[in-house]
């Protein structure tokens, strides 16, 4: 059922400020919360007899009504509330529970998200909005919002009771246990989590023993649109999160979005290329080669889960480089050295081989000194790269990270585009240049012979990982958790809330159709890629065992099973 609070008098929130009227409003407001919704009305009556603009006054009188199951008398006192006063938020959430009464729950919904609009973290609101959608079937949807209420209330009992309810409805028997379990163990005498547990006592007796998620577990809801995109793309995504120290790859099962995370120490810059995939981490570049033979064997009892196994082929070791874009070239893989202010590529001899540097980079030494951290390639060779400023000296980039960042043409050196935030993420795609002007929350269209730049869509989020597929692009959402680092940028006060997740933006429109949302456990991405013809894949890093029991040549590939060991 919708949660129906009684707020206490916020004599902020009128237009009079008489202490008397405070005193009533306090009164009106206590009744409310006994118990006493009939005298919480008849005392806002004569309340707004002496003061009829009182925003105040008309909501706990709408309130009081609801309270006595009045929706219709009730939504017309709110929305007298609204137009006294439309910023306060739990005005809008009551008005979506009376709409929710009569069931208008599209008009509901609306009125959720007005309250969500002015207050990103209302808890009621979101709780009733999960609600209203899981009432329209909108699962999905509202099991984001339930996800949302329990990282800013772990301790809700109803959240959790609900979401155990939305699980039984997709047939997820062992998450519903888990979330009534949990529930279970915030109020053992909960009776309704009780009832449930004992309707799935079949499951009960063959689940494993759920483990309640914790802050660190990493969740994610694909909305709709995403689902729909990701169907239809012939493809999966590669995501690296560095701060959570995990790659996702996030495929297509033929009924739902698939979620695998693999632990890497700090995951960073991704290529693809064919079957070769690569992956920047803290002291070493992965290098690692899919074998779709071996994918489909991989689970014995499962035969098929997979369709695209990724095994590790070569480890460079390079030391703390820093490295950020990877990218591979006609010859071999680039990589950008963000700590020597460079692009490099790999050697068997070295830690790397400097390649290129900017113009006003007089020297390769390990000082990040403008943080070069972007590359497109066209043709095969490095062409386009971003850095935060175009400083030479160390860290210097860090004064002026709001507005420093720049777009340098590889091969003529020669800046395009000044007056950046923190811009990452360079892509050339159908003739074309986009970036991310990351601290801005902007995907831009950048004309590098003119160097004009135009704002294809604005996101909640520090911008970081560009891929385009088609007419679509892939692009990720940060929250910014590093205050010192990426503090006072644009975006900061363009939203109030930041998401972490990827959004699908259509080039074309600019219009976003689709978003993939952690909200809980990761909280900063690095890098997106497509996986093309590969809907349901698999890595291993080194510290799986089946990595050494894997064996491919050009035309074999074998398992190494207890039947085929060979002993002596």
């Amino acid at each position: 059922m919708p949660s129906l609070s009684t707020p206490a008098a916020d004599p902020s929130t009128s237009d009079s400020t008489p202490t008397e009227l405070d005193s009533l409003l306090t009164q009106a407001a206590q009744l409310g919360q006994t118990g006493q919704p009939v005298a919480a009305a008849t005392l806002c009556q004569q309340v707004l007899q002496q003061y009829p603009d009182s925003a105040q006054a008309w909501h706990l009188l709408g309130l009081s009504v609801l309270q006595q199951g009045q929706p219709q008398n009730a939504l017309n006192h709110i929305k007298q509330a609204i137009a006294l006063d439309p910023s306060i938020p739990i005005f809008h959430t009551h008005a979506g529970v009376a709409h929710c009464s009569l069931g208008e729950l599209e008009q509901g919904i609306t009125c959720y998200q007005n309250a969500l609009a002015l207050q990103p973290q209302a808890v009621e609101a979101r709780y009733n909005l999960a609600i209203a959608l899981q009432k329209m079937n909108r699962l999905n949807e509202a099991r984001s919002a339930y996800l949302h209420v329990l990282v800013q209330q772990p301790q809700h009992v109803m959240a959790h009771y609900q979401l155990g309810k939305l699980c039984q409805q997709q047939q997820q028997a062992a998450e519903a246990i888990a979330h009534y379990q949990q529930a279970l163990a915030i109020d053992p005498q909960f009776m309704p989590a009780q009832t449930a547990l004992q309707s799935l006592r079949p499951a009960v007796a063959s689940a494993p023993v759920p483990t309640p998620p914790t802050p660190d577990t990493i969740t994610c809801i694909a909305d709709d649109g995403f689902q729909s995109w990701l169907s239809q793309a012939a493809g999966s995504i590669a995501i690296s999160t560095y701060q959570a120290g995990k790659l996702a790859l996030v495929g297509w099962n033929g009924q739902q979005v698939s979620l695998l995370l693999r632990q890497f120490d700090k995951p960073m810059g991704m290529a693809v290329q064919g079957n070769r995939f690569a992956l920047a981490t803290r002291h070493q570049v992965l290098l690692f080669a899919n074998s779709p033979v071996l994918a489909h064997a991989y689970l014995e009892d499962q035969p098929g889960r997979y369709d695209a196994l990724y095994l590790p082929r070569a480890a460079y070791f390079t030391g703390d480089l820093n490295v950020h874009d990877l990218a591979w070239g006609e010859e071999d893989l680039w990589l950008v050295n963000t700590r020597f202010s460079c692009l490099s590529s790999l050697s068997s001899d070295f830690s790397f081989v400097p390649r290129w540097q900017p113009s006003f980079i007089s020297e390769v030494v390990p000082e990040d000194r403008c943080h070069l951290n972007g590359l497109a390639m066209v043709e095969g060779q490095p062409r386009y790269v971003t850095a935060l400023g175009a400083t030479d000296t160390v860290g210097g980039w860090r004064e002026h990270k709001a507005t420093g960042g720049i777009l340098i043409d590889v091969p003529s050196h020669e800046i395009i585009l000044h007056g950046l935030s923190m811009p990452h993420s360079p892509c050339w795609h159908n003739g074309k240049l986009w970036l991310l002007n990351s601290g801005a929350g902007e995907l831009l269209q950048v004309d590098p012979q003119s160097g004009e730049a135009r704002v294809v869509c604005t996101l909640p989020g520090f911008l970081r990982g560009l891929c385009c597929v088609g007419s679509y692009a892939l692009i990720g959402l940060c929250q910014i958790r590093e205050q010192h680092i990426f503090g006072g940028l644009p975006v900061q006060e363009r939203f109030e809330q930041l998401l972490c997740g990827v959004a699908v933006i259509d080039l074309n429109s600019g219009e976003r159709v689709g978003l993939l949302e952690f909200p809980q456990g990761c909280q900063e991405l690095y890098g997106v890629q497509f996986l093309p013809q590969v809907l349901r894949p698999t890595i291993l890093n080194i510290e799986k065992n089946e990595t050494r029991q894997a064996f491919t040549a050009p035309d074999i590939a074998y398992w190494l099973r207890p039947s085929s060991e060979i002993t002596a």
